[in-house]
This record gives structure tokens, sequence and C-alpha cells, in this order.
């Protein structure tokens, strides 16, 4: 009996090459991204060598733990949180990820990395207004949408809508006011001075415009997206 025997390199599908995670899938997208974190920090944990089989299990984890994080963000948005079928249907996946988990031996999730302050921050969402998450929904659409074409002013405000979520971001000490410094601190987020902080953006910006008016807006939004690598995501660090 003929069976398959493995390819050259050359020869494979590009998802067998690790160049796709899902044949005819964009790398670039949210989705995709994700998903290879999600992959990648498993095969971390099992030591950075896994089999054909490990490999699929930890696809399949990362796939429904995505499709949990989707479910949170569901939650989230519903007035009295997860109703009762969505809770059980949320549970089922909750299980099959333990069992799929328990399959490939990994018996905890490793710890969270943590920040400058070595606290690991909680996100709550009722720290923003109805009106603030509207907002923040919105702006994550446009960052995702536009890329580096995104505003630095809105990407200032999303810095800060994302900061208040969590209760603590970077930024300048309001102890600082009228002083140089060279870095932001890790503080809590009535601490940071937000307006200082708009206002460098503000300056940044005048800079930029002034950059532009010399090379030409053509030439300079060309230099812009070779700078990103023509992402359409950008990254809002808080």
């Amino acid at each position: 009996m003929n069976l398959p025997r493995i390819r050259a390199p050359r020869q494979r599908a590009a998802a067998s090459n690790g160049k796709r995670l899902v044949p005819g899938i964009d790398m670039r997208s949210a989705h995709a991204r994700r998903m290879h974190d999600l992959i990648a920090g498993h095969v971390a944990d099992m030591g950075g060598n896994v089999s054909q089989a490990q490999y699929a299990l930890i696809k399949t984890a990362a796939n429904i733990q995505m499709s949990m994080e989707a479910a949170e963000l569901q939650f989230s948005q519903q007035e009295g949180g997860a109703t009762f079928p969505q809770m059980l249907a949320y549970g089922t996946m909750a299980n099959s990820l333990r069992r799929t988990y328990e399959s490939l031996g990994i018996d905890k999730a490793p710890p969270a990395p943590p920040q400058s302050s070595g606290e690991v921050w909680t996100a709550e969402i009722n720290n923003l207004s109805t009106d603030e998450r509207k907002e923040t929904e919105k702006l994550i659409y446009e960052r995702d949408e536009l890329g580096p074409l995104f505003s630095d002013l809105k990407a200032g405000r999303l810095k800060q809508l994302i900061a208040k979520l969590y209760w603590r971001g970077f930024g300048p000490s309001k102890e600082d006011k009228g002083q140089v410094v060279r870095h932001d601190k890790d503080l809590p987020y009535d601490e940071i001075d937000w307006d200082y902080y708009h206002a460098r953006i503000e300056a940044r910006l005048e800079k930029e415009q002034a950059r532009e008016d010399r090379m030409g807006s053509e030439a300079y939004h060309k230099q812009k997206m070779q700078m990103f690598g023509n992402n359409k995501t950008r990254t809002i660090d808080i």
C-alpha cells in the first residue's frame, strides 16, 4: 500500500509549513493574529517541540478559547449579562477546553506576565459609562479598518479609554506637571495627567504636519505605510 510520505518543504501546503494556520486565511487579520498568539503560547508550554497530533489539539484549544472570548464580549454588552442558555453553551466550551488541555498534559495555564509594577491588570467594564463603551467599540473598529492611517488623536483617546477600563495605564504623572519626563510611568488612571498627554500628541502632530508639508502628501503617506509594514492593525499600548 502506498502511504503518504512527508514532502520537501517547498512541496508542502502553506498550512503544513506554518505559513497559514488555516488554508485561505489572511494572516494579517485580527482572528489569525490572535490564533497565532494562542498557538505559540501553547507550543511554548509544551516545551517548544510538539508532534502533529499535539499540534492539532493545540489548534483545537486555540479555537475553543477564541470562541469563549467572543462569548465573553457578547455577555459584557448584554443588559444583565449572559442568559442561562448562553452560560450552558459557555460551560460546554469550557469543559471541552479542559479536556483538550488534559489530553495535552497541560495541568494549568502559565502565569500571566507581570506589568512593570509586578501586578496583573484586570479589566472592569463598569469603569466605563455606556457612551464610553460605545465610543471604545467605535474607535477599535476604526483602528482595525484604517491601520496606520488611524488618527493619532483618536489613538490617544482610545488609549485613555482602555486605561480607564483597567483603571491603570502608562502616562505622565500629575505630580510631574511642568517637568521634562523622558518616560511615561505605570500609574492608576486618576494619577495620569491626561491633559498633558493629549497636548503632547497635538505637539507631535504639528511636527508631522510640517514634515508632510515638506515632503508632499503622497510621499509622506507612502512612507508612513511602509513604516507600519502595510499592517492594517495599529497597536495601542496602555
